[in-house]
């Protein structure tokens, strides 16, 4: 089942904070088809999601806790690093461009520091800025690219977290 698109564009970026927030919300209502997923083998894992983009991250969030993920937030990669240093999860959710330090710079020190680090990558980066190949080979479990499909995300993460990735 499809979704609208999580990403958000020039246009909604404009809209106030409440507006986006309705939006976001709209997404994980009780009718939405991202639905919480009672009993799985996973209820009560951690997801830390390093993203600049407020908007994503609520949704990503909502769509998360629905389905019993217990979520961290971070706004940009030092702040990433800094959270999952303090408390490492179970798995970590990174956008590849960030503002002050790429996603692939983020995912080394993690894999560096804790080589069991399971890391999905996303990317709305195509062309010279499309980073995915080279997650892959670092060490992202997978990669998702922008825009995708919120079932498709909360099905990976749940997938990875029980070892069927």
């Amino acid at each position: 089942m499809s979704v609208p698109s999580v990403v958000p564009d020039k246009k909604k970026r404009t809209e106030s904070q409440g507006d986006r927030q309705t939006h976001a919300t709209s997404l994980t209502s009780p009718d939405s088809p991202v639905r919480r997923r009672e009993g799985h083998p996973r209820k009560g894992s951690t997801v830390l999601i390093i993203d600049d983009e407020e908007p994503l991250r609520f949704v990503l969030r909502k769509a998360l806790e629905r389905a019993a993920f217990v979520v961290r937030e971070a706004s940009d990669g030092r702040e990433g690093i800094e959270e999952y240093q303090r408390d490492p999860t179970d798995m970590v959710i990174l956008d590849l461009l960030l503002p002050d330090i790429d996603g692939v710079d983020v995912m080394l020190e993690l894999s560096w520091d804790y080589p069991d680090v399971k890391i999905l990558a996303i990317t709305g980066g195509s062309g010279p800025l499309d980073f995915s190949d080279v997650a892959e080979k670092i060490g992202a479990i997978r990669v998702l690219k922008k825009p995708f499909d919120l079932d498709a995300l909360v099905q990976t993460v749940e997938d990875v977290l029980s070892s069927k990735a």
